[in-house]
């Protein structure tokens, strides 16, 4: 698994219900939905690297995982490489992870950095994106009981990562 949610030992964000920074510390109410959040957040990803690795995009992709918009978006990205016969190999790094719940829907913001998840190209070249530690956010939303990533959420990425 790639995520783990940290607690810290304070509190982050302010206390305006409409602000999307979360607060978790290590006595959070919330921390065990927060983890379920962060485990699906994870398992998309860990099956995005696995099916770059293969090179082969499975019938019933990303469904446990993703849904919508994202899944569709990632469906094609995947068959996109392939069909120039670019696999991929190594895994991002992701750190400092925040989970807010509201309801059914939950927003993850993480740092991640794609450096060692690099493509390889169909003449053996290996390509590595060199862009460091960048922040993405998604949207996940809770379906018959489980979560699953589904959207982008640009708009919260406005912060650099350390």
């Amino acid at each position: 698994m790639l995520f783990a949610l940290v607690p810290t030992s304070g509190a982050c964000g302010g206390s305006d219900p409409d602000d999307p920074t979360p607060t978790t510390s290590t006595a959070d109410p919330g921390a065990d939905q927060k983890q379920e959040v962060l485990d699906a957040f994870g398992a998309f990803w860990d099956e995005q690297v696995a099916i770059g690795r293969t090179g082969k995009v499975p019938q019933d992709a990303f469904a446990d995982t993703a849904v919508g918009v994202i899944r569709e978006d990632t469906i094609a990205r995947l068959n996109q490489d392939i069909e120039h016969g670019t696999t991929r190999e190594g895994e991002p790094e992701f750190k400092d992870q925040r989970v807010t719940v509201r309801g059914d829907d939950a927003l993850v913001i993480a740092c991640m950095n794609a450096d060692d998840w690099r493509f390889v190209l169909k003449d053996g070249r290996k390509i590595s994106a060199d862009a460091g530690w960048v922040q993405l956010a998604r949207k996940l939303t809770k379906v018959e009981d489980r979560w699953l990533v589904s959207d982008f959420a640009d708009e919260y990425t406005q912060e650099e990562c350390p």
